[in-house]
């Protein structure tokens, strides 16, 4: 049988799957007065879109959208990381970001994300053989993300990443290495091809 407690947090839990699907402006003013009882700071002008899940160690600044079906993990394990999202930050819709298994996440203003964009600051350790990988820890790295940058729909930055100020990288490439400022890079994993307002 339930304990009182259970009851009450099993009922807060379906309020706030509740709150985080309502469609609408309405929808979305909710989503705001409930995140910022729960997060690091959440700014003015804040849209975030039905369906999102946002927990932890987690900063949006002002004016930031955050599209349909996001996630925002910094919690899942120790140590834990953080996310920061800068001013006028945009995702689109599916976006996943986790800093749930240490090492930062930093966005920067004017930043957008296209669908289905990845960034995870931690990894799994796998060397032993003979060990199960689920039991063999995990890495982190800290990823770091200029102003202006865009990634395209599908793009994965791994741990230990910086991406520079005003940089540009193509659907689906898989961002292992540092990408310098305002370098334009594709691929798996991602090379820069040009630079922007080079000839």
């Amino acid at each position: 049988m339930l304990t009182i407690r259970e009851i009450r947090d099993e009922l807060a839990y379906v309020f706030e799957a509740i709150l985080m699907w309502w469609p609408g402006r309405t929808g979305r003013a909710l989503r705001r007065w409930l995140l910022r009882k729960k997060l690091m700071y959440v700014g003015e002008g804040v849209r975030i879109g039905e369906g999102c899940q946002l927990s932890g160690d987690v900063e949006l600044g002002e004016n930031v959208s955050i599209g349909r079906g996001g996630v925002l993990v910094a919690n899942q394990g120790l140590p834990f990381g953080r996310i920061r999202l800068g001013d006028h930050a945009a995702t689109n819709h599916g976006v996943f970001i986790s800093a749930g298994n240490g090492g930062d996440i930093t966005v920067g203003s004017y930043t957008i994300f296209g669908p289905g964009v990845i960034l995870r600051s931690g990894d799994h350790c796998f060397d032993d053989p003979d060990t199960p990988i689920r039991h063999q820890g995990h890495t982190h790295g800290d990823i770091i993300i200029g102003d202006d940058v865009w990634l395209g729909a599908r793009v994965f930055v791994g741990k230990g990443v910086t991406i520079g100020r005003g940089a540009v990288v193509g659907a689906g490439a898989v961002v292992v290495k540092d990408i310098p400022e305002y370098g334009v890079a594709v691929g798996v994993p991602a090379k820069v091809i040009r630079y922007r307002g080079r000839k």
